[in-house]
């Protein structure tokens, strides 16, 4: 998984209390028409239900309390979110919004206990100011309540290196320490110990927080050269028991995805079975012991825990995926959920993905970078290449 975050020079205007919804189409998005309208793409969301959701727009924050129906600008004053940046909130209120200013090297964390009404601000010294690390080309946060946290710099390099430093806190964000991080990628941690990230050919783990880092090996389907296998980050539910991958191997002839699945932590993995290769580049959801995987097919939607069949049959896969398809998904409840288009709108489900409403459209001329996706707070993944379709998958390990 690939988190990417970009600054935008253009103004940034929302157009809030429109509560006329837009018309919604089965089996695809619904015309976007009626909907809010921003002037700065959408570069991460996250959400704790159906109806309480965040969105980072050009450089302002956004919150919904009643599904995206109206919006509130909750920014920080005086903070500047020209560079890469971080936000996730908790049910409790707690919220954090970090980002990368001009100061080489420096981390500004807003922090808040009221979802966003009033903010604490702090600017953290995290690197030397002549320290290559400190030159952040993605920050990613993740907390599992309102002490603990890990804060993830991915540094910038060229595509071919991914090289990143990992800092924790136990106080809310007042002071941080640094930790290993093989790779520039994202953690996902399922307590204060136990956590994981992916760097390309390898799966690690930690179980100390992030101090050390070894190898997870998977019982893998197929023996392939060392550089020709790549992992997605894992998604754990929220009691951080169940947990699904998946794994793309490449050969020169053939490329072949598999997924595994974890019912005891992420102690043993099982090979669950094999995807079409259309869908290595799709992101798995988690919620309660289900997955939810983006997949690039014009078929319909399937509903929540029906097995889906159209993954067995390449021919129905399209070439071409079309804009206002969801390209990044989050899934708060067995049948809500909300997306990024391909285009760089925030989308709504309700039913489980047959329908998506628009609930915020951008305006900005294209190209656009993937939207971030803040799943830690609903204990939930991904960036993710233009995709179509959504389905629930249930089998051996869920």
């Amino acid at each position: 998984m690939t988190m990417r975050s970009i600054g935008w020079g253009v103004a940034f205007i929302i157009f809030v209390g429109l509560a006329a919804a837009a018309p919604v189409l089965a089996g695809r998005t619904a015309s976007a028409e009626q909907a809010p309208a921003v002037y700065g793409r959408i570069r991460s969301f996250g959400a704790l239900s159906a109806q309480d959701g965040w969105a980072l727009a050009g450089d302002a924050l956004l919150r919904t309390v009643d599904g995206g129906v109206t919006w509130r600008a909750v920014t920080p004053p005086e903070m500047a979110l020209a560079g890469p940046a971080a936000v996730t909130f908790l049910e409790d209120g707690s919220g954090w919004l970090a980002a990368m200013g001009e100061t080489p090297g420096m981390v500004t964390l807003a922090a808040t206990a009221d979802g966003g009404q009033h903010w604490q601000m702090r600017s953290h010294q995290l690197f030397a100011p002549n320290d290559p690390a400190g030159r952040a080309s993605a920050i990613s946060m993740q907390w599992l309540d309102k002490t603990t946290g890990w804060l993830a710099v991915r540094q910038l390099t060229s595509s071919n290196f991914s090289l990143g430093t990992l800092f924790a806190t136990q106080d809310g964000g007042v002071t941080w320490q640094r930790r290993a991080l093989p790779g520039g990628e994202p953690v996902v941690f399922v307590s204060a110990a136990s956590g994981w990230t992916a760097g390309g050919d390898t799966l690690y783990r930690t179980d100390d927080g992030g101090r050390t880092w070894t190898v997870q090996r998977l019982p893998y389907a197929d023996d392939v050269p060392l550089g020709r296998r790549r992992h997605d980050l894992p998604r754990f539910t929220a009691d951080g028991r169940h947990g699904v991958i998946t794994v793309v191997s490449a050969t020169a002839t053939s490329q072949r995805v598999h997924r595994y699945t974890t019912r005891d932590g992420g102690e043993t993995w099982t090979l669950v079975d094999e995807l079409l290769p259309v869908l290595s580049g799709a992101p798995v959801e988690m919620f309660d012991a289900g997955a939810w995987l983006m997949a690039a097919t014009g078929l319909p939607l399937r509903l929540p825990a029906v097995p889906s069949p159209v993954y067995r049959q390449a021919a129905d896969a399209p070439q071409d995926a079309p804009q206002d398809a969801p390209s990044s998904m989050l899934m708060v409840a067995p049948g809500a959920g909300w997306a990024v288009t391909a285009e760089g709108s925030l989308l709504r489900t309700v039913d489980g993905g047959q329908r998506w409403q628009p609930v915020l459209v951008n305006r900005t001329l294209p190209p656009w970078p993937p939207a971030v996706v803040d799943r830690m707070a609903a204990g939930a993944a991904s960036d993710a290449a233009p995709a179509t379709r959504t389905a629930r998958l249930r089998g051996p390990g869920f």
